[in-house]
């Protein structure tokens, strides 16, 4: 029995320092001597870019699959800045101007899509450490880029919901949820969010569930109505001025 424990004792240490390696392996002073060593080549090497991305990920995915979360977390906002900053290195312009100025380079397309995948992770992992609003802003970020595949953004969806439920926005959760069920009609944590939205929903045991859908429904449809009504008055690029007691209290871009 105590050579049975000893084993037992001693694979787990082995399979410690294994996690221990992961997590230390894609540290911030790796990630930057990595890019110093991009930096002294002309062109981008986009095999090396591409190993280095799937490494990233990779970790990520590992710290999450052993509820890691924070070091999950932390892996996949280092490997989104690690593509910023290849960006940045090669002449692409800054974060938010990628679509303006390198919107046909087949790389950029890749890196955008890489980017919009791990920005669907890294909001399940804020949901999972309780931060839904930052989940929300994330998984909003990949439903916008209209580039993305109908996988990432039926997941982008799903989670948007899943972090709206947690928010107590339920319309809002229903109208993702709604989303990637076009996406995905045969999803079975789809049904399952949807289903439990219903059992929220219904005021007495007579309703029917169809009954309570119906009713989700329309209320999806009236919050939609009120977007695109709000689009028509204010489109896209519109500055919209705040003002109270006579005095402007800000300018944005609708």
């Amino acid at each position: 029995y105590t050579r049975i424990m000893e084993d037992h004792l001693l694979a787990l240490f082995e399979q410690l320092k294994g996690i221990r390696r992961l997590f230390v392996r894609g540290t911030a002073q790796e990630k930057r001597s990595e890019l110093q060593q991009a930096a002294q080549y002309p062109s981008l090497d986009m095999e090396w870019a591409r190993r280095r991305m799937q490494i990233y990920r990779e970790q990520g995915k590992q710290a999450y699959i052993t509820e890691h979360w924070k070091y999950a977390q932390e892996h996949y906002v280092a490997a989104i800045a690690f593509i910023n900053d290849l960006v940045r290195i090669y002449g692409w312009g800054a974060w938010g101007a990628w679509g303006a100025e390198i919107g046909d380079d087949e790389r950029f397309q890749e890196f955008l899509l890489f980017v919009c995948h791990l920005k669907s992770n890294l909001a399940h992992t804020r949901i999972k450490m309780g931060n839904f609003s930052s989940a929300v802003r994330n998984t909003t970020y990949v439903i916008t880029i209209s580039e993305t595949t109908p996988e990432i953004l039926g997941k982008a969806h799903f989670r948007r919901g899943l972090a709206h439920v947690e928010l107590g926005e339920d319309i809002k959760a229903a109208d993702d949820f709604l989303r990637a069920k076009d996406l995905f009609p045969k999803d079975a944590a789809i049904d399952r969010e949807l289903k439990a939205m219903v059992t929220r929903w219904r005021k007495n045991d007579k309703e029917s569930e169809q009954t309570v859908m119906d009713r989700i429904k329309r209320s999806v449809k009236q919050m939609r109505d009120e977007k695109a009504a709000a689009l028509h008055i204010f489109p896209p690029g519109t500055a919209v001025i705040t003002v109270a007691n006579g005095q402007v209290q800000g300018v944005r871009q609708h």
